[in-house]
C-alpha cells in the first residue's frame, strides 16, 4: 500500500559507546566539534529520508537532559515532512542504558518493523504478523565490510553507494533540525 508514516529510534548511553575511552575526551561533548546526538545519530535521518523521499520540512526538539559532562544535546525528537504529506519521526538519545536501533514503516496495507536485535516483522492489514525475518547483523562484521567497500572505492574497483549530494542533503536536513529546535519553529529544507 501507500506509505503513510515512519518512525526511527536510536539510543545508547554515551559512556558505553567506547568503554575504554572517556567520553569527555572525544568530539561528542562539544557542539563546536560537531558533537551532539542529532549529528552523531544522523544515520536514522539518512535512511528515513531515503525511504520516505522528498523531505521538505523539519521540526525538532532537543535538550541536554542528563548529568553527563557535555555541552551538546543528548536527547532529540525530529519530525520530517515530505511534499506527499508523509510524516516521519526520529527519537535519538545517548542517556538510556542498553542499546536500541529500530524503525517502523506504516502503510495503508500494513506495517514493516525492523529491530536491530529482533529482526524484521511485516504486519498485514488485519493486524496479523505475516512475515518474520531473523536478521541479526554482527556489528564488527558490518564495520569490516564497510572498510573493505571503502578501500575498494579508493582502488577504483567499486562505486560508493552514497554520493556527495546525498550526504550533503542529509547534512542539510540535520542542520535544519538543529535550527528548528533552537528556534522552536518548522524549517523548510
Amino acid at each position: 500500500g501507500k506509505l503513510l508514516a515512519a518512525h526511527a529510534e536510536f539510543w545508547q548511553y554515551l559512556p558505553d559507546w567506547r568503554p575504554n575511552r572517556d567520553y569527555r575526551e572525544g568530539y561528542f561533548h562539544d557542539p563546536n566539534q560537531g558533537g551532539g546526538i542529532i549529528l552523531d545519530a544522523s544515520h536514522e535521518i539518512d535512511y528515513l529520508q531515503w525511504f520516505i523521499g522528498g523531505v521538505n520540512r523539519v521540526y525538532a526538539s532537543m535538550a541536554t537532559l542528563s548529568e553527563l559532562d557535555i555541552s551538546s544535546e543528548d536527547f532529540a525528537t525530529i519530525v520530517l515532512k515530505t511534499r506527499d504529506n508523509v510524516l516521519a519521526t526520529a527519537r535519538l538519545d545517548c542517556i538510556q542504558r542498553g542499546y536500541a536501533r529500530n524503525c517502523k514503516f506504516i502503510g495503508s496495507q500494513g506495517t514493516l518493523i525492523w529491530d536491530f536485535v529482533e529482526g524484521v516483522k511485516i504486519i498485514d492489514d488485519m493486524g496479523q504478523v505475516k512475515t518474520e525475518l531473523d536478521i541479526n547483523p554482527d556489528v564488527n562484521e558490518m564495520y569490516l565490510k564497510e572498510v573493505d567497500w571503502f578501500l575498494g572505492c579508493v582502488r577504483g574497483d567499486l562505486d560508493p553507494p552514497v554520493d556527495g549530494s546525498s550526504g550533503k542533503r542529509v547534512l542539510e536536513i540535520v542542520l535544519a533540525a538543529k535550527v528548528a529546535a533552537k528556534s522552536n519553529r518548522e524549517i523548510q529544507v
